[in-house]
């Protein structure tokens, strides 16, 4: 399994997302924690169908408490998993791939 790590500036759009997947198509997964997705979801979720690879990151929900979110989205385009900050720990597992990740 291959697996990008990145530390993106938070931006508007998700320019830095969509260079990293550009440039590494042979990554499994790509983890940008934090917050980065903002109010992208549907985007990042496009992005990763389009490349075939599963988004781990974060986002905001501005209408809820807490509105700090994790979310995995997978290959597919899919959201897998979606869950407030600080809640407890939920394993994903991708058939295909046998993939396991805990959030």
């Amino acid at each position: 399994m291959k697996i990008i790590i990145g530390q993106p500036r938070l931006e508007q759009q998700l320019l830095q997302l969509e260079a990293e997947l550009k440039q590494h198509p042979e990554v499994d997964v790509l983890l940008f924690p934090e917050g980065y997705l903002n109010q992208n979801v549907e985007e990042a979720s496009r992005l990763a169908a389009v490349y075939g690879t599963m988004i781990v990151s974060g986002h905001r929900r501005l209408d809820e408490r807490p509105k700090d979110r994790a979310i995995i989205i997978n290959k597919a385009g899919e959201t897998v998993l979606e869950k407030a900050k600080y809640t407890a720990a939920e394993v994903v597992k991708e058939q295909d791939d046998h993939k396991h990740i805990v959030m």
